[in-house]
């Protein structure tokens, strides 16, 4: 109630805009200038990011679409707290609310991305409605829509290597239809948000739908760790424990934001005997997949996505974790999570600092680049920190795409 009176109150004295700028991002610099603009040291450090790495593989695996297809709450201040992060959203986008939003971003997105090397892969996620088990859509529960044509079209006419990622409730009564069209076009990832998609990835219902996906050898990237960025029917969809039952069926999964955020229930623990709460321990979602990944069983169907792990709500146990993790660092995967990586409040260098991860002068430089180019930023950002302990960094790797997984 008390941040609701806050912002309501900001809203009426006309400080709303600054707060949004201020918490945004509010990006006015050309990211055509940046070579121009910045110091021979930050100029240095992103040179350094892109040195030892194999550019043929080089790859951003979680770009988000946006859409106008969203919760009539987002635009309303009748809900000021959701209407509030929607600016804050399109003022870290660099973009503004219009009937051509959706080109607005496409256009900065590829503006961003020119600053990468030629051929470099940016995985462009498109978000199914939400479903209810037995197939009925529930619009009242989903937060926003952006359809697997309209990802498709982006990937088709954008002169940047957009790959496409669909994303398919697998309650929908088509689902399995869904798959194969895709498939048919060549698509390999499908994306989903578990926790407000209303997904159980262990639900023996999807079964089907994960063997048409192994038998196309299809990928299936599934948000873990707890949701903030739009609204949740169940954080507990989120924890990576449940993506056993694709993985036991042979499907290749890629654990978003690594379970970095978030605490969950031992569903392996002995003690665990339902779905209820009592008698069942709760631990970091972080631990839970590094459990995963330590299997010999998903050696070669479990990955760990990056993306977040600098953000300050995911500071800083599970950067450290994945530091001192070298023998995974084949398994990670590099993301972004644009335009949430690119939004000012989520980004706090003196925290990485403050912690060891960088220097101060490493934060100078770094917050140079974001102020001209927050993707570029997170890239750097990622290949820049290392162990506060160890000095480890992130094993090139991270950053490059498995061989035999499709890049265009």
């Amino acid at each position: 109630m008390a941040s609701t009176l806050l912002i309501t109150s900001l809203v009426t004295t006309g400080g709303c805009h600054l707060v949004t700028n201020r918490l945004g991002g509010a990006f006015d610099a050309v990211p055509e200038e940046l070579r121009a603009e910045l110091s021979a040291e930050a100029a240095a450090l992103v040179d350094t990011a892109f040195a030892d790495l194999d550019l043929s593989r080089l790859a951003d695996a979680h770009v988000h679409h946006v859409s106008r297809e969203v919760h009539p709450s987002w635009q309303s201040w009748s809900h000021p707290i959701r209407r509030l992060r929607t600016d804050i959203y399109l003022s870290g986008a660099g973009i503004v609310w219009a009937d051509d939003v959706e080109q607005q971003y496409i256009e900065r997105l590829e503006r961003l991305a020119a600053h990468f090397p030629d051929g470099m892969s940016f995985l462009l996620y498109a978000l199914d409605r939400t479903y209810d088990a037995d197939g009925t859509p529930q619009p009242d529960q989903t937060p926003i829509y952006v359809s697997n044509d309209f990802v498709w079209d982006v990937v088709r006419q954008s002169p940047a290597n957009f790959v496409p990622v669909v994303s398919i409730h697998p309650a929908r009564r088509d689902a399995i239809e869904q798959l194969h069209h895709w498939v048919g076009r060549g698509v390999r990832y499908v994306k989903w948000l578990p926790s407000t998609m209303k997904i159980n990835p262990a639900d023996p219902a999807h079964d089907e739908f994960y063997q048409v996906m192994r038998e196309h050898e299809m990928i299936l990237l599934s948000h873990t760790g707890y949701e903030h960025a739009v609204e949740t029917v169940d954080q507990e969809l989120g924890n990576p424990l449940r993506l056993r039952r694709p993985l036991d069926r042979g499907v290749t999964v890629v654990a978003l934001h690594a379970a970095s955020n978030g605490s969950f229930r031992d569903l392996d623990a002995p003690t665990h005997a339902s779905d209820s709460l009592s008698g069942s321990s709760r631990l970091p979602g972080i631990d839970l997949l590094i459990r995963m990944m330590d299997e010999p069983a998903y050696e070669e169907y479990l990955y760990a996505e990056i993306s977040g792990i600098t953000f300050f709500n995911h500071l800083d146990e599970p950067l450290r974790r994945l530091l001192e993790r070298p023998d995974l660092h084949h398994r990670l995967i590099n993301g972004s999570d644009y335009p949430i990586g690119g939004i000012n409040v989520v980004i706090q260098t003196r925290a990485l600092q403050r912690d060891g991860f960088i220097t101060a002068d490493e934060r100078q430089w770094l917050n140079e680049i974001y102020r001209k180019n927050p993707l570029l930023f997170d890239f750097v950002v990622k290949r820049t920190v290392r162990h506060p302990g160890t000095g480890e960094r992130f094993r090139p790797e991270t950053f490059l795409l498995p061989e035999h997984w499709p890049r265009d």
